[in-house]
């Protein structure tokens, strides 16, 4: 089980907010999930979800320091047709904190960010549902267009207490074309075609897990999409436009397809729920999501 418990952590990272130069104050949006079949029932399995995330960067002085809370809340509501007429709603609210340091005349920055969660069907509340993390990264800017992370997240989940080692770079190749990626997060080529037009392609993991209170008469246990297989957490590859409406409000659209998507329902002692209808791969399906966001620069 262990070897399943450290690619949940990579999969579930609550990272810092700075995979670009820019930081999305307010985001907001919708995914939807097309119906898919389990592989070996052929049962449908709908899927669809909301998700709202606020930072709000302090700077703290003239070296750009910031302090930065943030506040995340994603819905995902699951329907079967076992249970015709009825769904499964989870719930994640987290709360962080984090601190950004430059050093001037320093090719180093420093993040340091805290988090506190509770990822549940919101039942009733357990302290056992609450979740917390720390990350630690170092960032070093070789020049101007290229730049290197390094760090670790430690995390608290439903299955245990991790540590996870991270790597990660981003690269402006040009002045239209950027390259990011992270260790177990995300793969992203991103281009932009006009001053108010920006797009690409994301290669990420689309992992969730929730802990379940009494649901359908089973014993409490949790919900989640990893495994101990490779690619051991659902992809998603999408195609994406970034439409801005005016210099800080952003349209978001999204279209893709999820794959390697399996789903285990097990009890708080990590023994499978051989009775519930949730357990099983599904087939690869489509996905679609919108949002709006207002986007500042975080760093010149």
């Amino acid at each position: 089980m262990s070897q399943r418990l450290f690619f949940l952590l990579i999969a579930l990272l609550s990272l810092s907010p700075l995979e670009a130069q820019y930081i999305d104050v307010l985001n907001i949006g919708y995914t939807d999930n097309r119906t898919v079949e389990y592989k070996a029932n052929g049962q449908q399995l709908k899927q669809h979800g909301l998700w709202a995330n606020l930072r709000a960067p302090l700077q703290l002085n003239e070296q750009k320091d910031y302090l930065i809370p943030m506040l995340d809340y994603t819905a995902v509501f699951l329907e079967l047709d076992a249970y015709e007429n009825d769904q499964l709603k989870f719930h994640d609210v987290d709360l962080g904190l984090g601190y950004l340091k430059n050093w001037p005349q320093s090719p180093w920055r420093g993040y340091i960010g805290v988090g506190l969660a509770q990822t549940s069907d919101f039942t009733y509340f357990d302290f056992r549902e609450l979740n917390y993390t720390f990350n630690l990264l170092a960032f070093y800017e070789l020049k101007k267009t290229l730049s290197f992370r390094l760090g670790f997240n430690f995390r608290r989940e439903a299955f245990g207490h991790l540590f996870v080692p991270l790597v990660g770079i981003n690269w402006r190749i040009n002045d239209q074309l950027r390259l990011s990626y992270l260790s177990f997060d995300h793969l992203k080529l991103e281009y932009q075609f006009a001053r108010r037009l920006g797009g690409g392609i994301r290669l990420q993991n689309a992992s969730y897990s929730f802990y379940l209170n009494n649901t359908y008469g089973l014993q409490n246990g949790a919900l989640h999409t990893f495994g101990d297989k490779f690619p051991y957490t659902p992809q998603r590859l999408t195609a994406y436009l970034d439409v801005y409406l005016t210099d800080h409000l952003v349209a978001i659209g999204r279209f893709g397809f999820e794959f390697a998507k399996n789903l285990f329902h097990e009890d708080l002692d990590d023994a499978e729920n051989l009775l519930s209808a949730y357990n099983g791969a599904v087939e690869p399906g489509l996905v679609f999501e919108f949002g709006l966001a207002w986007r500042i620069p975080l760093i010149d």
